[in-house]
């Protein structure tokens, strides 16, 4: 197709993002519980992985906008995902 996606304007470089170091945990938390799994499949324990973002975007809605603090939330965006998930009701309440 020799397609070649752009933005206007530009997006920045994501690679090195904060939010993967999280995603990786979050995989490697589930990938440990593979060998479990393949014995018994109830032993699986779901991901907290969208809860834990949304505290974290709680806090931030609470403490991180004040004072000289003004940074954007790194977790606005698994948020924004949250509102499709399973949990979106608590981030729907935020």
């Amino acid at each position: 197709v020799n397609c070649t996606p752009v933005s206007v304007p530009p997006l920045p470089p994501s690679f090195q993002h904060p939010l993967w170091s999280a995603w990786d945990l979050a995989v490697d938390v589930c990938l440990s519980q593979l060998p479990a799994v393949l014995e018994n499949p109830e032993s699986y324990v779901h991901s907290s992985f969208f809860t834990e973002q949304l505290t974290g975007f709680e806090v931030w809605l609470e403490l991180g906008g004040q004072g000289d603090n003004k940074n954007k939330p790194l977790e606005l965006p698994i948020v924004l995902q949250v509102l499709l998930s399973q949990v979106r009701k608590r981030a729907l309440h935020i």
